[in-house]
C-alpha cells in the first residue's frame, strides 16, 4: 500500500507549499472529467485523501506517527465505540482505539490525555464521553452555507453550516454528548457533541482554502484571435477576457471570486487549455494544413 508522500510524489520533508503544488497538478491531470483512463476516479479520491492529511499540520504529524491507522475508523476496542447512523459515521472520541487521532485537538494536552485514557482531566470530576459525528454536505453547501434540522440519537438538532465551511470544520454542542454517573450516585456534566463535516468534490472546481481553481477549454483560433469566454464561478458566470495569442496552460486571477468567509473572499484561478478537434472535415485539413504551411 502506497503512501501518503508517494500517493502525491513528495517527499516526507515538503513544506506546505509544496504538498499544494503537487495537489494541484495531479488533481488536475487525474479528475475524472479530464482523465479517462480505468481507475481514474479511484486515482482521484487517494490524491484527494493524501492532500486532506498531509496540508493539515495536526493531521500530518498523526499520520507521521501512527500511518493511516491513525485515520481509521470501525477500530474501536472494549472501552470505545464505532459506526455508522442515519446519514453520518461516529466514533467515541475518549475510548476504542487510541490511534484514531481524527478527532484529537494537538494543542490541548488534555485532549490527547482524553483520547488515550477516555476521561478529560484527572485532576477534577470526570465527565460523560464526547462523541463526534462525521457528515456528509456537498461542494455548494459548504460555499454558501446553510442551516439544517438533524436528528442525532433522537434528538433534533439545529445544525448551521458556517459560510465558506471546508471538511473538518467541528459544530459544536456542548452537553449534549454522553452523560456520566459516578460511582457514588452524583450526576456529573454531560461530555460535548461534536459535528465535523466533509465537504464533497465537485465536477468542475478544485478548492485550495478560500481560492477556487478551474479549467477553461477553448480551440485553437480563440486562443489565436482572443476570446470573451463565460467563466462558471462560486458566484456565478464571469466574463474573461482572453487576450489574442494566449497559449494553453496560461492562467488567469479572478480577483474576489472565490469562497467567501467571515474573514474574506479568495479569488478564483483559470487555467486554460486547447480543445483538440477530432473527425476532421476535408475543408477543415485544407485549412489547417494551409496554416501550417504559412507557419502557424
Amino acid at each position: 500500500m502506497r503512501s501518503y508522500y508517494e500517493i502525491l510524489g513528495i517527499s516526507k520533508g515538503s513544506s506546505v507549499d509544496e504538498v499544494k503544488k503537487a495537489y494541484r497538478n495531479l488533481a488536475r491531470k487525474h479528475h475524472p472529467d479530464v482523465d479517462k483512463s480505468q481507475g481514474a476516479e479511484q486515482r482521484f479520491k487517494e490524491i484527494n485523501e493524501a492532500y486532506q492529511v498531509l496540508s493539515d499540520p495536526q493531521k500530518k504529524e498523526a499520520y507521521d506517527r501512527f500511518g493511516k491507522e491513525a485515520f481509521q475508523k470501525g477500530g474501536a476496542g472494549p472501552s470505545g465505540a464505532a459506526g455508522s447512523w442515519g446519514p453520518f459515521t461516529y466514533s467515541y472520541t475518549t475510548g476504542g482505539n487510541p490511534f484514531d487521532a481524527s478527532g484529537i485537538d494537538f494543542s490541548d494536552p488534555f485532549d490527547i490525555f482524553e483520547s488515550v485514557f477516555g476521561f478529560r482531566d484527572f485532576r477534577n470530576s470526570q465527565k460523560g464521553k464526547d462523541v463526534s459525528y462525521i457528515m456528509d454536505i456537498d461542494f455548494s453547501e459548504a460555499v454558501s452555507g446553510g442551516e439544517r434540522i438533524v436528528e442525532v440519537n433522537g434528538r433534533s438538532l439545529h445544525l448551521k453550516i458556517p459560510l465558506g465551511a471546508r471538511s473538518g470544520t467541528k459544530i459544536k454542542f456542548e452537553g449534549m454528548g454522553e452523560h456520566y454517573s459516578a460511582r457514588d450516585g452524583r450526576s456529573l456534566p454531560g461530555g460535548d457533541l461534536y459535528i465535523t463535516l466533509r465537504v464533497g468534490p465537485h465536477p468542475r472546481f478544485f478548492r485550495e482554502g478560500d481560492d477556487i481553481y478551474s479549467e477553461q477549454i477553448l480551440s485553437f483560433s480563440q486562443l489565436a484571435l482572443g476570446e470573451s469566454a463565460d467563466v462558471e464561478t462560486v458566484v456565478g458566470i464571469v466574463k474573461l477576457k482572453v487576450p489574442p495569442g494566449t497559449s494553453p496552460g496560461s492562467e488567469f486571477r479572478l480577483r474576489g471570486k472565490g469562497v467567501k468567509t467571515k474573514h474574506g473572499q479568495g479569488d478564483h484561478y483559470v487555467r486554460i487549455a486547447i480543445k483538440v478537434p477530432k473527425n476532421l472535415t476535408r475543408e477543415q485539413k485544407d485549412l489547417l494544413e494551409e496554416l501550417s504551411r504559412l507557419g502557424l
